[in-house]
């Protein structure tokens, strides 16, 4: 018994119906920081003595397994964690049953817990100090953003108005994630994430974005965008960050006056959404667009993002130079 209890990682202790210690290994004696001569033959009140959890939960299943001397099943097993000095040890009761002999009755495993606590308490302390230093600039943030949105210093268009919003958003999600981050275990602030939302929201922004920069460039742009559309699998911010630059690529291939017309559908499959198609098509004749999509490394770039998000963006011309750029995205299911 004693070498097998010599390969136990976990600290163990052995006792008898009454809570008496019988048997420590190595490893209990390390955690407990006493030897064997001062652990054997005493009870198992000395390892807390003053926790007086530790000392009812002895107590009970003292009493449990005098009551159950008659009876085959043993108590349940019981954990408590105990605060020895600087460790903190978990400590498992576990009954055997009642055998013959009557010595060993119950199995204590002991944990140290002092490094894992240690390195929680560590985080704790990280990002509570990263969650002060991260307000004050986020206070000033939202402060300069409410002034210039109020047009107390100057009146702004609508472009500005509309980054400034963007710019709150992204502070008022920064607050949201510090205070999942921050918050104590088991707890979900009342303010959650919501769900994935549509991405009509998304195509609006996007299409709202770069509206101004085409027109500057005597570009019209042509937006049909259903009232209704499935969820998508890239989250909102990315695909208003992809469709608007996706939106000033395809303007690069255009020129002043021409329409870039962009219609989004819906793809089926076994009669359910599968894809959100989105196709933005210039209907004027290019004849160098198909050379000047293949040396577009911007639009490529964009490509390869969108892949990584389980999308695809792929270009069409025909044989006029009449270009369509369709993006596909998958529906979240």
């Amino acid at each position: 018994m004693n070498t097998l209890l010599g390969h136990i990682s976990e600290g163990v202790l052995l006792c008898d119906t009454k809570g008496t210690i019988l048997e420590v290994n190595a490893a209990a004696q390390t955690i407990l920081g006493r030897s064997a001569e001062e652990l054997v033959n005493q009870p198992l009140f000395i390892l807390a003595p003053k926790d007086v959890r530790w000392e009812h939960m002895v107590g009970s299943l003292r009493l449990a397994l005098a009551l159950g001397k008659g009876k085959r099943s043993a108590p349940p097993p019981a954990k408590s964690t105990l605060y020895l000095d600087s460790k903190v040890v978990r400590a498992s009761l576990i009954p055997t049953g009642i055998s013959k002999s009557k010595r060993i009755a119950v199995v204590v495993l002991l944990k140290d817990l002092t490094l894992e606590t240690e390195g929680w308490r560590a985080r704790d302390r990280a990002l509570n100090a990263l969650s002060e230093n991260l307000r004050t600039p986020m206070a000033a943030i939202n402060s300069y953003s409410d002034l210039l949105l109020s047009e107390s210093v100057g009146l702004i268009t609508k472009a500005q108005r509309r980054y400034l919003q963007r710019i709150r958003q992204g502070v008022d999600r920064m607050e949201k994630h510090l205070t999942r981050l921050t918050a104590p275990a088991g707890y979900i602030p009342a303010a959650a994430e919501p769900g994935q939302p549509s991405p009509v929201v998304a195509l609006q922004e996007a299409t709202e974005a770069a509206r101004e920069e085409l027109a500057s460039a005597g570009i019209n742009l042509s937006a049909d965008i259903p009232q209704t559309l499935p969820s998508v699998q890239i989250p909102a911010e990315y695909l208003t960050k992809i469709l608007t630059d996706l939106l000033l690529r395809a303007g690069a291939h255009a020129h002043s006056q021409d329409t870039i017309q962009l219609t989004v559908a819906t793809q089926e499959e076994e009669d359910r959404p599968a894809y959100v198609v989105i196709s933005l098509h210039n209907d004027r004749p290019n004849s160098a667009a198909k050379s000047g999509f293949e040396r577009d490394t911007d639009l490529q770039t964009i490509a390869k993002a969108v892949e990584y998000q389980g999308g695809r963006i792929w270009t069409d011309v025909d044989y006029n130079g009449r270009w369509t750029i369709s993006f596909l995205l998958p529906v979240m299911i």
